[in-house]
């Protein structure tokens, strides 16, 4: 056990380090935060006002939705998808859950299993199927299927009916706009008992260009979605890397490996590997640039 003086002096080294790692940890945060921010905006944009800024736009006639591209049409849901009703017999499909994270995944992947006896009378879901949760659709809980397999009975499952891009329909009913219609038709005693039906969510209006629009803003979301998920992982990998630091910092302080006694506290704080840090942040401007 050291001296008193010398474990004071250790408290406020550790105290001065761990408040600037821990002020960069926050920082690099907001910056996660700010990019998820700046993709769902240009999603919301891209999806709703198309990717050509000098197009010509008009009123859709509907307060809600407001303006949109002159060649877009209006069309209701219900002109738009079909609801399926193939229910499994045997129960022995590949069992399918909604996650709100990831979507539609195979429920074998789940950290907490799938509680479900039997499959038996679950709905059929097929590959570019849209499933909807419908207790919690308001919040987005709703995707496309990557996989054959069977769902809950209690989702819904769609299929489109033309010529249309299911995940341009996804990414569209996932807009704030969107999700305050399903709130609104929305029905039940409390808010958390409260579902979309299939009659409620087709009776309500979207606009949607036609298929080869669509399927020029899915890529264009596409892109984007790649290039910010890489500057996420970097900063995520910078955030790991200082926190690694610190364990380590902490570690060899109060264990005596490094001696602090003689060292000038101040507010300053240098990361073992700037170079690195300093690159990832180039990086990721380079990015938001394009």
């Amino acid at each position: 056990m050291p001296p008193r003086s010398e474990q004071d002096q250790i408290v406020k080294f550790l105290d001065s380090k761990i408040y600037k790692i821990n002020k960069f940890i926050k920082a690099k945060k907001r910056e996660i935060e700010l990019l998820n921010e700046q993709k769902q905006t240009e999603i919301n944009r891209a999806v709703t006002k198309g990717l050509n800024p000098n197009a010509t736009i008009k009123h859709s006639g509907i307060e809600w939705l407001g303006e949109i591209p002159e060649h877009w049409k209006l069309k209701r849901i219900k002109n738009v998808l079909v609801e399926l009703e193939e229910r499994s017999i045997q129960g022995d499909e590949e069992p399918l859950s909604m996650s709100q994270k990831y979507g539609i995944i195979k429920s074998s992947e789940l950290s907490i299993p799938n509680s479900a006896s039997t499959y038996v009378g679950g709905k059929i879901a097929h590959k570019n199927n849209l499933v909807f949760n419908k207790l919690k659709a308001h919040l987005g809980v709703f995707s496309v299927s990557k996989y054959e397999g069977v769902v809950s009975p209690d989702y819904a499952v769609y299929s489109v009916i033309h010529q249309d891009s299911v995940e341009f329909l996804e990414k569209l009913f996932k807009t704030k706009e969107y999700i305050q219609q399903f709130i609104r038709h929305s029905r039940g005693i409390a808010p958390g008992l409260r579902r979309l039906y299939t009659f409620d969510l087709f009776n309500i209006k979207i606009a949607i260009p036609e298929l080869s629009e669509q399927l020029s803003i899915i890529d264009h979301i596409s892109n984007l979605e790649a290039k910010i998920s890489f500057a996420i992982d970097r900063i995520e990998s910078q955030i790991k890397l200082v926190q690694e630091y610190k364990s380590s910092l902490i570690s060899d302080t109060v264990t005596g490996r490094v001696d602090v006694r003689n060292i000038k506290i101040d507010h300053g704080f240098e990361l073992n590997q700037p170079a690195l840090i300093e690159e990832d942040v180039e990086e990721e401007q380079s990015i938001d640039e394009q």
